[in-house]
Formats: structure tokens, C-alpha cells, sequence
């Protein structure tokens, strides 16, 4: 629904940025993890997916990244246990977000997010690799070619 209607994504996003929010509040004061957490690991993770596949392809529209930005916060607070069970697909969805979107990154809360993430994800043998496939592909596009030919790709 949310990326099939780009036109209504500013409208739609921070909606659903509300009730990620809202999920992925603690339940109880002091409690580091929240109850989605425990009860609902699937539910979480199909979140977070989401969440990699709107940067992904929304990221270009400027008055969603600051929504984008506290999506991708929320997933820094979840806990190891659970990032470790889902290192491949936040690395794979990391590396596509890295090698699509690097050049909007406009500040250095941007970088340290995306930072932060890749480092949670290589913490799992199962997103490493995912992830210095995407620094390597960023690092391939953005350094000119020896030859000083434009590479196609």
C-alpha cells in the first residue's frame, strides 16, 4: 500500500511511522524489551522489512526523510537477541538502501544511522556479508575507473 501510492506517501508514512512507534514502545516502565518483541518476533520483523523497503524506495522525497530517519531509529533500539535473528535481510535491505541512497545523505545523524545499522547487522555472520557487499558497491560507484572511463553499471 505505502510504496505502490508514492504520490501519497507523505501523507501515509508518518501514519504508519505512529503505530511503529506505538508497537515498538516498552509496555512497562524500565523494561528494555517491548512486548512486540517477546510476543510477536514475525510481526516485527515483516516492520522492520517494511521500514528497509520504504527508505528504499521513498527515500528521494525530501519531506519523508526525516520520517524515514525516526523509522530507522527505532530499529537501532531493538534488541541483539532479535537483530541477530534478522542480520540478513537488515543487511541485504542496508546495502540496497547504502548503494541507492548514499549521495541524499545530507547530514551526519543520516550517516551515523545508517552506521549504527550496519554495524548491528555485521554483528550476525548471516548480514555481513550483505553489508560489505553494500560498502563495496558504493565504493565501486563512487570511485572513478582507472582507465578514467565512465564504467557503465
Amino acid at each position: 500500500l505505502l510504496i505502490s501510492n508514492n504520490s501519497n506517501a507523505t501523507d501515509l508514512f508518518p501514519i504508519f511511522l505512529s503505530k511503529f512507534e506505538e508497537l515498538f514502545a516498552p509496555k512497562t516502565p524500565g523494561s528494555e524489551d517491548s512486548s512486540l518483541v517477546l510476543k510477536f518476533p514475525y510481526l516485527l520483523e515483516r516492520i522492520v522489512v517494511t521500514i528497509m523497503r520504504a527508505c528504499i524506495h521513498l527515500y528521494d522525497i525530501v519531506e519523508l526523510r526525516i520520517h524515514l530517519q525516526k523509522s530507522l531509529k527505532l530499529i537501532e533500539d531493538l534488541p541483539s537477541s532479535f537483530t541477530r535473528t534478522i542480520g540478513d535481510r537488515l543487511g541485504c535491505g542496508l546495502a540496497i538502501v547504502l548503494r541507492g541512497c548514499f549521495y541524499l545523505f545530507e547530514t551526519s545523524d543520516e550517516w551515523s544511522t545508517i552506521k549504527t545499522l550496519l554495524d548491528i547487522a555485521a554483528q550476525d555472520k548471516s548480514g555481513r556479508g550483505f553489508v560489505f557487499d553494500g560498502i563495496a558497491s558504493v565504493i565501486d560507484y563512487a570511485l572513478p575507473s582507472p582507465d578514467g572511463e565512465e564504467d557503465e553499471g
